[in-house]
């Protein structure tokens, strides 16, 4: 997510809204684009949604937009030097969904329209990225096991 962005909370149950308070070309300051997510994760952000949520989806500790930058410098980033490995940035994980969605099958510009790219070059030049079939089947491996230690500590 870009520096100035924020979750907010959801208008629609299925849905979740990505406000940007500031885009690159200003074309979307009407169209602030909902963006579908799928099933587990809402589960997820349900389950760690406080009681009294003042309408952001990740609130900082006065009530405003958790700035995902900070996050990052105070969190992550220790976290990923201390085991040896370099943060990449938040649009990593824009990468992984469209690399993801792509080894699905889903068409290029249905990607292109999720990642709300104005050209479906950026899309595929920038976004989607080829996947070794052995990195695949190791992240299925994972997969199984996250789900086997979730149906235990359940």
């Amino acid at each position: 997510m870009a520096p100035g962005s924020s979750l907010s909370q959801p208008h629609d149950p299925k849905q979740l809204t990505h406000l940007k308070e500031e885009t690159k070309t200003h074309e979307d300051e009407e169209d602030p684009a909902v963006v579908p997510i799928i099933e587990p994760v809402r589960v997820v952000l349900d389950a760690i949604k406080p009681e009294n949520a003042s309408g952001w989806m990740f609130p900082n500790t006065i009530g405003g937009a958790l700035d995902l930058d900070n996050l990052a410098d105070r969190v992550i980033k220790p976290i990923f030097k201390a085991n040896g490995l370099k943060w990449k940035g938040w649009h990593a994980y824009r990468r992984g969904l469209a690399t993801n969605l792509h080894e699905l099958g889903v068409p290029d510009i249905v990607i292109q329209a999720i990642l709300r790219h104005e050209d479906i070059r950026t899309t595929q030049r920038s976004n989607i990225k080829t996947v070794p079939q052995v990195v695949t089947a190791a992240m299925k491996r994972l997969e199984a096991q996250i789900a086997c230690t979730a149906v235990v500590q359940q």
